[in-house]
């Protein structure tokens, strides 16, 4: 099961995601970025220090949502990937 919690940090919108990130998660991150609230920045942080396992699809959805957002003037960034997420995350950005 997947958690998020929002929160802001140094005026920074920060996405913490508990347990696994499946991709209807990722999804959900997506679509914070892509519809910011009024005022609030077209920055994303995401921490993924407590990830337990990150879907191979969601991983790959995050990575090119990452590269389109780049192109639209949106930033998403990536906080402490735990192993497990960084190792979905490497083998994602292989095969993509």
């Amino acid at each position: 099961m997947t958690q998020l919690k929002q929160n802001n940090q140094f005026g920074l919108p920060i996405v913490t995601v508990y347990g696994t990130l499946d991709l209807a998660a990722a999804c959900q991150i997506l679509d914070l970025l892509k519809s910011p609230a009024p005022g609030r920045s077209n920055r994303l942080v995401l921490d993924l220090s407590s990830v337990s396992d990150l879907d191979p699809q969601a991983a790959r959805l995050l990575l090119s949502g990452q590269q389109q957002m780049l192109s639209g003037g949106y930033q998403l960034g990536l906080l402490d990937p735990s192993p497990a997420a960084r190792l979905a995350l490497d083998r994602a950005s292989i095969s993509a």
